[in-house]
């Protein structure tokens, strides 16, 4: 591994990110012209947005919630009123899910990089680029399919594509091993985990930062003996780039 392919990686990452920021802006621009023409109708038809009193005690019984509104003051101008159970909305969990991409793959370059150092494997930075193009196709199929099929299944459609895509390429590249399994799973935890992450709204920070943490750890504990100044130094003889086989070994 050397200076010019990190650079040569880094770069690659940089035009991943600005494709998912492109394909961000577009999820959102395509749902909020729907929200919009959506929310224009529903005012015609229902008026305004209100304010409402939310209710001043709770009870449950037998399975059944009960609420009471009690007001010293019953004159208000806000009417009283229940919120019912609001679906996911997929076109901003599209966008959410494609603007923190670049951040999925930021740490499956760093794993990729460790692992592939520390075992003696080189791949080119053009094999790092077809592995971005892998993971950009999970969110791209995802934004175009959740407005058509359900949000989960959607979510599997391309979550089993993009891996079939990495996985499939790196057992061409690499054959079978102990390293194609590593990156495997560090795929699935970076993109697949990473992402449904989002399906829980309030707990996706928590979620990413105990992932990482745990990810930290792992490198820390895999890399700890690692005789870095042999691993980043190009040994004598020894070509930049070498001629991958055409299928696994």
């Amino acid at each position: 591994m050397t200076v010019l392919r990190l650079v040569a990686i880094a770069l690659i990452f940089m035009l991943a990110a600005g494709a998912w920021f492109v394909l961000a802006g577009s999820v959102d621009y395509r749902t909020n012209s729907s929200d919009e023409a959506l929310s224009m109708q529903v005012e015609g038809l229902w008026g305004g947005p209100q304010a409402q009193l939310a209710p001043t005690f709770s009870a449950e019984e037998g399975g059944h919630k009960t609420l009471t509104w009690q007001y010293e003051n019953l004159v208000s101008g806000r009417p009283i009123t229940l919120t019912m159970p609001k679906p996911m909305n997929p076109g901003p969990l599209a966008t959410r899910i494609s603007m923190f991409a670049p951040v999925s793959l930021l740490f499956f370059f760093a794993g990729l990089v460790l692992l592939t150092a520390t075992q003696g494997i080189r791949l080119h930075p053009i094999n790092y680029g077809f592995l971005a193009a892998g993971f950009f196709a999970f969110h791209l199929l995802f934004a175009y399919l959740v407005d058509r099929v359900n949000i989960n299944v959607s979510f599997l459609i391309a979550a089993a594509a993009s891996v079939a895509l990495c996985v499939g390429y790196l057992w061409m590249v690499l054959g079978t091993g102990k390293a194609l399994v590593e990156i495997a799973l560090s795929q699935f935890v970076f993109l697949v985990l990473f992402s449904y992450s989002f399906f829980f709204e309030g707990l996706t920070g928590l979620a990413v930062t105990i992932g990482s943490v745990i990810t930290l750890g792992y490198f820390m504990a895999k890399t700890a003996h690692v005789d870095w100044e042999t691993v980043f130094s190009k040994p004598k003889g020894v070509p930049i780039a070498e001629p991958f086989s055409s299928g696994p070994a």
